[in-house]
């Protein structure tokens, strides 16, 4: 409440949707959680650098675990990101067809996998050699997110490129998806 009653624009390192709201209304999410931008430098850093001093400061530990290592669904994203997005669409509408976004998508997509791929990579460069990674993933973000036709479902804004990282378990999260 405090960051929305501000005057001004929402901070460049928290995620809006095409709206500009900070988060989903409470019809799609009750506790009205606001998202950190991963493409933020200053995001990145700190995460890195936090499980760094978690791994310093706990002698012994066996692993990490990464969990929300993602965009959150739906379309979200940082300063600008939807100014491609065809005018009519820069409201609260989360699942638009996939002809309303034209080229759009792909290129976004691919942007989010990258940002998340990067910051996964240099957490696992940081850890000691021997150390577990793990992550918590959606198992059908790739069916999403590379689905030609219909609506672009909540999923497929993750940016969860989790076949590609770096990992020694990924963790499947199933969430109303047939298991």
């Amino acid at each position: 409440k405090f960051v929305e009653s501000g005057d001004g624009p929402p901070p460049d390192f928290l995620l809006t949707n095409p709206k500009g709201e900070l988060h989903f209304g409470m019809e799609q999410d009750r506790i009205l959680a606001i998202y950190v931008n991963p493409e933020h430098p200053t995001i990145a850093g700190r995460t890195v650098w936090t499980i760094g001093r978690i791994v310093a400061t706990h002698p012994g530990l066996a692993g990490i675990h990464l969990d929300h290592c993602r965009y959150p669904r739906g379309p979200f994203g940082g300063p600008g990101a939807f100014a491609k997005f065809p005018k009519a669409m820069q409201t609260t509408l989360y699942t638009p067809y996939r002809w309303e976004v034209g080229e759009f998508l792909p290129t976004f997509l691919a942007r989010r996998d990258a940002t998340v791929s990067a910051i996964v990579s240099a957490v696992s460069r940081s850890l000691p050699r021997g150390m577990v990674l793990s992550a918590a993933v959606h198992p059908t973000y790739y069916e999403e997110r590379d689905s030609s036709d219909g609506m672009i479902k909540m999923e497929a804004w993750l940016g969860q490129d989790w076949a590609s990282w770096p990992i020694e378990y990924a963790i499947p999260m199933i969430y109303n998806t047939n298991p």
